[in-house]
């Protein structure tokens, strides 16, 4: 019985993640900057492409 149950729990819990994924976006400009910020979640990530990012001041704020 308690095998069961540590099955059931388990399984909810499995399914209760499975949709949450952090994500992750590259960007190249600041305008693809500009349009990612708003639809990021918990735990995504903003990866800049390398090279020098000159008179770019990036702002964004968490809710």
């Amino acid at each position: 019985m308690k095998i069961r149950y540590g099955v059931i729990i388990g399984l909810l819990l499995i399914s209760a993640l499975h949709g949450v994924q952090a994500k992750i976006y590259p960007v190249a400009n600041l305008e693809e900057f500009n349009k990612t910020v708003p639809t990021l979640g918990p735990g995504d990530e903003i990866v800049l492409k390398n090279g020098v990012w000159r008179d770019v001041e990036f702002q964004f704020f968490g809710k």
